[in-house]
């Protein structure tokens, strides 16, 4: 392998890992997994920094995927992301629960419905696709800035006045930070009556590429919630999540070779 294609590949698998990473790791955590070099490794994540496509969070500190990896997700056909991945994920997630299911994107601050799949219970709750509503206000909202960083939620969090939506709509700043720091550590995130009095809303952020595209939720008239119903409302919304990542791509049958830190850190089983 030339010194070109290893730095290629040295590349690939720190972008690979940073995204997979459930903290942001830091130099020292990156050379130790992927047995790169540390003076290879420094001008490595000096020109991805430099270019954008990763952010060190402070000095000596761990890193994490930057903007120049949203600006390449915008440039994926979006269209043909939903009705291809998105659209199966969705529909088979609302035919296993029998709920309302739907997929958000971020509208600035708000969250607009993309696409809706009802339940066929008697009684459910309908969405309205093109309706948007304030991300604070309803769980898919939430979910999307569960993933933003903390200076984002900050700005987010000062900027905007809570409108009050029904008597249990979070209404204060702290309430609301609370909220989204159980949902960055859960991966889901709620709306208890907060939009629409007799619903509940789970939802959790939806990716692509290591990018944060939207978020799925789930809507649950509070007489059929129970723990029960909540449990397993959060496994199907993880596995509905982890779909996205693995269909396959149309164009190609071919699998794609498994990354450095794949073949040094084989999965220890489905339930990790």
């Amino acid at each position: 392998m030339n010194d070109a294609v290893k730095s290629a590949v040295r590349t690939i698998d720190i972008l690979e890992f940073v995204a997979g990473a459930a903290q942001r790791p830091t130099f020292s955590e990156i050379a130790a997994a992927l047995n790169i070099p540390k003076s290879s490794l420094f001008h490595l994540l000096a020109t991805l920094s430099d270019r954008g496509y990763l952010r060190q969070v402070e000095q000596r500190g761990g890193y994490e995927l930057g903007h120049a990896v949203d600006a390449l997700a915008q440039r994926i056909p979006k269209q043909s992301l939903i009705e291809d991945r998105v659209v199966p994920i969705l529909k088979e997630l609302s035919q296993s629960l029998n709920e309302t299911c739907g997929y958000y994107e971020r509208r600035d601050d708000e969250v607009e419905v993309v696409r809706a799949e009802s339940g066929r219970q008697a009684l459910v709750y309908l969405l309205s696709v093109g309706d948007r509503v304030p991300l604070y206000a309803v769980s898919a909202g939430k979910a999307i800035l569960s993933t933003m960083d903390d200076e984002e939620v900050k700005r987010y969090v000062a900027r905007t006045p809570l409108r009050v939506f029904t008597p249990r709509t979070v209404g204060t700043a702290e309430g609301l930070t609370r909220e989204l720091l159980a949902a960055r550590g859960s991966g889901f995130a709620y709306s208890r009556e907060e939009y629409a009095l007799g619903v509940v809303g789970i939802a959790t952020p939806l990716r692509f590429a290591g990018v944060v595209v939207g978020a799925i939720s789930t809507a649950v008239p509070t007489v059929r919630y129970n723990e029960e119903i909540d449990g397993q409302i959060r496994r199907e919304l993880a596995v509905a999540a982890a779909k996205l990542e693995r269909v396959p791509d149309q164009k190609s049958k071919t699998p794609s070779a498994p990354s450095k830190q794949q073949r040094q850190n084989p999965p220890r089983g489905a339930a990790e």
